[in-house]
């Protein structure tokens, strides 16, 4: 199964550094954003494609307590948290899936938290697989609306959430969404070749792998384990 990232930048509720009453220090952040029918809370696939989480798209996975990490850039090496562990909690409120790390006391965390308070780092981001989704039009704009999640690997801050090459050939009247893909979107590709195949063929067809998504991403978690 191809692991999927996008990205967040919000500049409203963005990654933040916070110190409560028990004295541990918190990072706190968006990992991802639903849909409510603004631009800004859909991220771009390619020139004419956007995707869509829709509200409810995490509840079936955070029901099964999945074993999540927090990392900073993705990096393995830069592990700030953890699920199973206690010190990462992940959570869907109205807004999308939120994030509380309890920051270690390492070098890099303090490094991060001094970045973080600067306004250096903004972003944040997740890893995904197995994603339940359907595909529709609206005029000239094709839209994957993701309903659901077989997988999250990982949530955490990003420093720098650079445009790809999927998002260079925006059109002028497009306007651009604050929410960003990483790197080529594989699954999203393959999901949206099935659904034009069908298309083609005069069906409607949902590309929602359902069990079969959610058996492969545990054999994932199996994998990656510990």
């Amino acid at each position: 199964m191809t692991t999927n990232r996008r990205i967040t930048e919000d500049t409203a509720q963005g990654v933040r550094i916070e110190t409560r009453e028990d004295g541990t220090r918190r990072l706190t952040g968006y990992a991802a954003v639903y849909y409510d029918g603004t631009p800004g809370t859909q991220y771009r696939l390619w020139k004419g494609a956007v995707e869509r989480i829709l509200p409810g798209a995490f509840d079936s996975l955070l029901a099964s307590g999945p074993d999540v990490r927090a990392l900073f850039n993705h990096d393995s090496d830069k592990v700030l948290g953890r699920t199973r562990s206690g010190t990462l909690t992940i959570t869907a409120d109205t807004r999308g899936l939120h994030y509380d790390i309890v920051l270690p006391n390492t070098a890099i965390a303090s490094d991060l938290a001094v970045s973080v308070e600067r306004g250096d780092v903004s972003g944040s981001s997740f890893s995904f697989g197995g994603a339940v989704d359907e595909w529709r039009r609206e005029g000239e704009m094709e839209i994957r609306e993701i309903r659901g999640f077989g997988l999250v690997l990982d949530v955490g801050p990003v420093t720098f959430p650079a445009y790809d090459a999927t998002t260079v050939g925006a059109r002028a009247d497009e306007p651009p969404p604050a929410l960003r893909c990483h790197g080529e979107p594989v699954e999203a590709r393959a999901a949206y070749e099935a659904w034009r195949a069908a298309e083609a063929e005069g069906r409607r067809v949902v590309v929602a792998r359902g069990a079969m998504a959610r058996a492969r991403a545990v054999q994932v978690a199996q994998r990656l384990g510990g």
